[in-house]
């Protein structure tokens, strides 16, 4: 089921979206710099995104090698390499944790400046995803995909969110995406679980700084 999982939460980076030709950088978006998350025992802290969260205590979350891995480029703020992968990433990945019955918390950032994607709104962006992330359920084997763009109240306010399920065999699993923007950058907040309601139950664990 963990691996089921796994390749659901996947989607939402494998779907590109490099073909709108024109970003709406703001001179307020080319000042933001990306600064990674820090984890300290279970609880995850991000000024870049303003969110602080105590992860469940049966979670394990990836540790800072790992997410390295990941992204491609080291983490650590003081050197070129972070510099340099930052500005060029796509995608970056800002935690991943999980737990033996294969529920999930992944948090992705997308540069909409490199992607040159035309949105300026994390409302725009959530709208972009559903489109395509249904297809791409579809396409990776998933059947009785619904995908549906919605609103939750996360760390104390509305943002928007697609929630999504999706069954394969015997299994249903559900989703749960919250899409926040800060300058350039989109936060996709992603929970999974084969239990829908603990989907929210895991947002709930988020607050605002």
């Amino acid at each position: 089921m963990k691996r089921l999982l796994a390749l659901l939460l996947c989607v939402l980076a494998m779907a590109s979206f490099t073909s709108c030709s024109n970003s709406t950088e703001s001179p307020a978006d080319a000042a933001v710099t990306y600064t990674p998350a820090v984890l300290d025992g279970q609880t995850y802290r991000s000024t870049f995104l303003g969110l602080t969260a105590t992860l469940p205590s049966h979670f394990t979350a990836h540790t800072t090698e790992q997410l390295e891995e990941l992204n491609g480029f080291s983490l650590d703020t003081a050197t070129d390499s972070f510099k340099d992968g930052a500005v060029k990433a796509q995608i970056i990945y800002d935690l991943y944790a999980a737990n033996n019955n294969g529920d999930s918390i992944d948090i992705q950032l997308e540069n909409c400046e490199v992607s040159a994607l035309d949105v300026s709104t994390a409302a725009e962006y959530a709208v972009l995803v559903s489109d395509e992330y249904a297809k791409t359920l579809e396409s990776i084997g998933y059947q009785n995909v619904t995908v549906t763009v919605t609103e939750h109240d996360f760390a104390g306010q509305a943002y928007p969110a697609i929630r999504a399920s999706a069954a394969i065999g015997q299994f249903t699993l559900h989703q749960k995406v919250v899409f926040k923007k800060v300058g350039p950058y989109v936060a996709r907040i992603t929970v999974g679980s084969f239990t829908e309601s603990t989907v929210d139950n895991l947002l709930a664990c988020f607050s605002a700084l």
